[in-house]
């Protein structure tokens, strides 16, 4: 347990005049955590995975979780209780992690919200999913990052400008020299995305396409 965690247990302790709080138990529950899903330099990215134990072939509502902390702090470790208390609700919840300011900028924390949904498209097969019911809960600076990657998708003016503030000159150099557009890229890995697809569409989702 962190100290951000411990203070603010403390201070609902505190402030609501309770007794001990309780960690919300696992019970029920398959858990998988500190799964990585990218490698942004040096640093591994993780998630978390809460699948409640239901009867085999029960599709599952997914919801993805994005921390807040003002985009410089916070932990998807934060975030267990509530994603256990989702997942004992019936819905097959994955937890996200971000790096943090001023380790990258904001156009980086998008990029590693956008890799996470990649990941979680691919890993959606592993289960028993519902496709039409895909949803994402984010908190505070969480919701900003969920906010903007979901309007990434269409919107061309954003994507000119992530890939101008994130492609690196090197990148940029071999894109030339192949003769490709760098935003054309972005557009198709974020247009292909599985998750994002299925979130932007609901109900009327098509079938699972893989990124």
């Amino acid at each position: 347990e962190n100290f951000v965690i411990a203070a603010t247990k403390f201070k609902l302790r505190k402030a609501l005049n309770m007794g001990e709080i309780k960690e919300v138990s696992s019970e029920g529950l398959r858990e998988y955590r500190d799964v990585a899903y990218n490698n942004r330099s040096g640093k591994e990215l993780l998630m978390d995975i809460f699948e409640p134990i239901v009867e085999k072939g029960t599709e599952l509502p997914v919801i993805v979780n994005i921390h807040g902390g003002g985009l410089i702090g916070g932990s998807k470790n934060l975030s267990v209780g509530f994603c256990r208390q989702l997942a004992k609700r019936g819905y097959l919840v994955f937890s996200l992690e971000y790096r943090l300011i001023p380790e990258v900028r904001v156009y980086e924390q998008f990029d590693d919200v956008c890799a996470g949904m990649d990941c979680i498209g691919r890993k959606l097969v592993e289960f028993d999913v519902d496709f039409t019911r895909i949803y994402m809960v984010a908190e505070s600076a969480g919701a900003y990052l969920a906010t903007y990657v979901a309007a990434m998708k269409n919107s061309k003016k954003l994507q000119d400008a992530i890939v101008k503030e994130t492609l690196t000159p090197i990148i940029a150099n071999l894109c030339k020299t192949a003769g490709i557009s760098a935003t054309s890229i972005l557009r198709l890995c974020i247009g292909s995305n599985t998750t994002m697809n299925h979130l932007l569409t609901g109900v009327d989702a098509g079938p699972v396409r893989m990124a």
